[in-house]
């Protein structure tokens, strides 16, 4: 009984205590949930303002961006955007853009990642550089993820990709086409990436090996110097002085006969050509040789030389499969060589037309 006496007065304390408690935890969430209230239409307002401050910093560079109309809501759950009617237009550079929508999603507590998609077609007008006209881009389906953390990324998927309009692109398809870009600083300024498969060539592209791509795979380094705005002459010349070039980590394509495993360096020469010096292993050379001297763009002594060097310098690969040439491959003075041998003379480019 003496031990029964002694609990009371503990017992009657810890009964007290819960009425507090209870006020104490209810009023702790009535908190956090009135704080998150706040800070979710808080954030909605920052980024508003965000979009707004980066509209007018475009303008003041010349450049025009237009919503036909935009939304924020999704409270109080992830944050859904709504942008209507885009437009993007830079007359300096020769290009405008526009979007019919752009929707996407980021969590109010991970604002580092933002997933969207857009609703097409997109529609580029090109003024200036290679490939101007009027271009409609469409895909069956497709994803964006942007990363706002160090370094920033933005991530582009595509399925059943169709491009018309002007006669340079018109009538290219690809049942993939996924495309990434990091953002980096000098000497490293960013990385972009290619992952392709299905590539249907548009009719003014279509080579002597074939009408298309099986599939390309690019991961490629822009250094030295901040790349051009646009592709254009005087662009090109500015970015190859300051020591612009494309470092490839992996470029590997299957077009034809050949497929191409292959790293090294673009850039240009004084006359804003094209030179390249790469490592690639290569299978289907042959046929492709074959090909191209019935296409007449090798002729036949120098192209059975090449295949008979190049044939010798060959290894089949354990386990079998067709004969595979590591090799150097470059581009001197418009001249394409496979290691020792000299393939074929390139076109000139003009950048400009």
């Amino acid at each position: 009984m003496k031990n029964i006496k002694q609990a009371e007065p503990i017992t009657r304390k810890r009964l007290r205590m819960r009425p507090f408690m209870m006020k104490f935890f209810a009023g702790l969430a009535v908190v956090t949930v009135l704080g998150y209230v706040g800070y979710w239409f808080w954030l909605a307002n920052e980024i508003s303002d965000g979009i707004d401050a980066w509209v007018a910093a475009e303008q003041v560079e010349g450049r025009i961006v237009a919503f036909g109309e935009r939304e924020i809501s999704g409270f109080p759950g992830d944050m859904q955007f709504s942008f209507q009617g885009i437009s993007y237009e830079d007359r300096a550079r020769g290009r405008t853009l526009h979007l019919p929508a752009l929707t996407g999603s980021m969590s109010p507590l991970d604002l580092g990642r933002i997933i969207g998609r857009a609703e097409g077609p997109l529609v580029v007008i090109l003024e200036k550089g290679p490939a101007p006209g009027r271009y409609e881009i469409s895909a069956a389906d497709n994803a964006i993820r942007y990363r706002a953390a160090e370094p920033q990324e933005v991530v582009v998927n595509m399925r059943g990709v169709r491009v018309s309009g002007a006669e340079a692109l018109d009538g290219l398809t690809a049942k993939k086409f996924d495309i990434g870009m990091e953002r980096g600083s000098v000497p490293v300024f960013g990385t972009f990436s290619i992952d392709a498969e299905g590539i249907d060539l548009p009719p003014a592209h279509v080579t002597p090996l074939a009408d298309n791509v099986r599939y390309l795979q690019v991961v490629a380094d822009l250094k030295g110097a901040v790349p051009p705005a646009a592709i254009t002459s005087a662009g090109l010349e500015a970015w190859r002085k300051d020591g612009g070039d494309i470092d490839f980590r992996k470029l590997a394509f299957g077009h034809g006969d050949a497929d191409v495993a292959a790293e090294g360096t673009l850039a240009l020469d004084d006359d804003l050509q094209p030179i390249a010096a790469f490592t690639a292993k290569v299978s289907g050379f042959a046929e492709t040789i074959d090909t191209l001297i019935q296409a007449g763009y090798v002729r036949p002594q120098e192209g059975g030389m090449a295949k008979a060097v190049l044939g010798f310098l060959a290894r089949t690969p354990k386990g079998g499969g067709p004969p595979t040439l590591g090799a150097a491959i470059s581009v001197q003075d418009r001249e394409l060589s496979v290691g020792p041998v000299k393939l074929m003379r390139l076109p000139y480019v003009r950048w400009d037309e």
